[in-house]
């Protein structure tokens, strides 16, 4: 097979964490094996998470010094500052190359969905990236809340329920496929599609029928087992959180031996724990919001980039290799880790259930909490037991993460640190590193839609260990 890199094309892209997975893998010489070749997504800051991250990715994959210009749009601390960044590396070649990679967002197709079957720039856009290339990849996974199990019980009921275009998201996807006829695809989606019904049919088989119907050969890939389970469990494949999501892989009828070769990855003995996620990066003091922030020294309240040692601690080398690789200029420097600012009624919860977990139990909102510390809402107490009694909830040590979600942007309640002197809900940087991006990814935006970005990410060290697999199933 040829050393020329395999186009990857990477729909309902988020901030990247398919497309980074797939970016790190390396044949038996240390070649890339994966191009991103377009990535589309509507989000602007996520788009320029996307774009600042290609460009990262050219100068260290290169092993060139990282222009001044980028390192300056990190280090910017306003909004102001980092617009004016952003033009000064506007200016740079590569930064050029790069929008074309991730566009800006095409305006035909509907104003309700993200792609539109009727939107003739995003399939002409592909077309033009891949430049008749037959042996290419397609990656991604439509928008999920109208299939995740909160959004429904929010919806039920509900007529909104059925008319809600995401259900049929998939099929922007579908097109692409039926037009282009990837060699292989890779698409992940919320568990909550097992389940998932329109009208009262299930989704699910109405979406593998199509699949099949234009094709392809249906695999999961993380068993051969009959009849085929998609679900794939994060916390056995060394991602320390419990995401559990399915992710369907599609293989072209047509290419002959892709079954065979498409093996399944293989779970890891070793459980990570929020501990061996955490345990190694500043220290950050719990902020008051009532207590203006410049009043809080620096080192308390962290920032967006500062100086520190990497001390990864999880059990697998391969993972910390993944989180802690740096060029040289990046070596060092901490991103996306300030403290978040909470209401000092919150502070106090926050200590007590902490104060009350153990290495493997968080406490429950039950009888047991005092009752100064209840919320104070029509549901927080029904005869001494809750309606909500997962409303708080310290991620403790001995455990995995529960899952990081794009809720996370909301409140932290749902994220509380283990650490007694650390009460608070978890940094951007904390989230991310519980969904395994590396230490020197950069994330756009202000802090809330940083952990909206996060928290819709598919974890890119599981991104890795499928990229791994599709490039043996290719290679053969």
């Amino acid at each position: 097979m040829s050393s020329k890199p395999i186009p990857v094309v990477d729909l309902f892209a988020g901030p990247g964490g398919l497309g980074e997975g797939f970016s790190r893998v390396v044949d038996r010489m240390g070649r890339k094996v994966f191009k991103a070749v377009i990535s589309i997504e509507k989000d602007p800051q996520a788009r320029q998470t996307l774009r600042l991250r290609a460009l990262y990715r050219h100068y260290s994959d290169n092993r060139t010094k990282l222009p001044a210009t980028y390192l300056r749009v990190l280090r910017a601390n306003t909004a102001k500052d980092k617009s004016l960044a952003l033009g000064q590396l506007a200016q740079d070649a590569v930064w050029k190359r790069v929008c074309d990679e991730i566009p800006e967002w095409f305006k035909g197709g509907r104003k309700s969905c993200e792609l539109g079957t009727d939107n003739l720039q995003i399939h002409a856009a592909i077309k033009d990236r891949l430049k008749g290339v037959r042996n290419w990849v397609l990656i991604g996974g439509p928008p999920c809340q109208a299939y995740s199990l909160v959004g429904r019980s929010r919806m039920r009921n509900h007529e909104g329920l059925i008319q809600d275009t995401r259900h049929f998201l998939y099929r922007e996807y579908l097109a692409v496929i039926r037009k282009f006829k990837p060699t292989i695809f890779v698409m992940e989606n919320v568990k909550g599609l097992n389940t998932a019904k329109v009208d009262g049919q299930p989704i699910l088989p109405l979406i593998m029928k199509d699949l099949e119907a234009s094709g392809y050969i249906l695999k999961s890939i993380v068993s051969s087992s009959v009849p085929i389970d998609f679900m794939v469990k994060s916390e056995f494949f060394g991602i320390p959180q419990t995401r559990h999501r399915m992710i369907i892989v599609g293989l072209c009828k047509s290419v002959k031996g892709l079954e065979e070769r498409l093996k399944p990855i293989s779970a890891n003995p070793i459980v990570e724990t929020a501990l061996d996620a955490l345990d190694g990066l500043p220290r950050l003091t719990p902020l008051d919001s009532s207590v203006p922030r410049e009043s809080y020294g620096q080192k308390d309240k962290g920032a967006p980039l500062r100086e520190y040692t990497y001390r990864c601690k999880f059990n697998s080398k391969a993972l910390v290799r993944f989180i802690s690789s740096a060029p040289t200029e990046m070596a060092g420097l901490l991103l996306n880790h300030e403290a978040r600012s909470h209401m000092l009624e919150d502070l106090k919860r926050y200590k007590w259930w902490v104060d009350n977990a153990t290495d493997t139990v968080s406490p429950k909102l039950d009888g047991k909490i005092p009752k100064h510390l209840l919320p104070k809402h029509s549901n927080s107490s029904i005869k001494g037991a809750t309606a909500f009694s997962d409303r708080f909830k310290v991620q403790v040590r001995g455990r995995p993460s529960g899952t990081i979600t794009s809720h996370i942007s909301k409140d932290g309640h749902y994220y509380i640190h283990y650490d007694p002197a650390q009460a608070r809900s978890f940094s951007v940087r904390e989230a991310a590193r519980i969904q395994t991006f590396p230490d020197d990814y950069f994330f756009m935006g202000n802090r809330t839609q940083q952990y909206h970005q996060v928290g819709n990410a598919v974890p890119p060290y599981l991104a890795y260990q499928i990229g791994q697999r599709v490039w043996a199933a290719l290679k053969g």
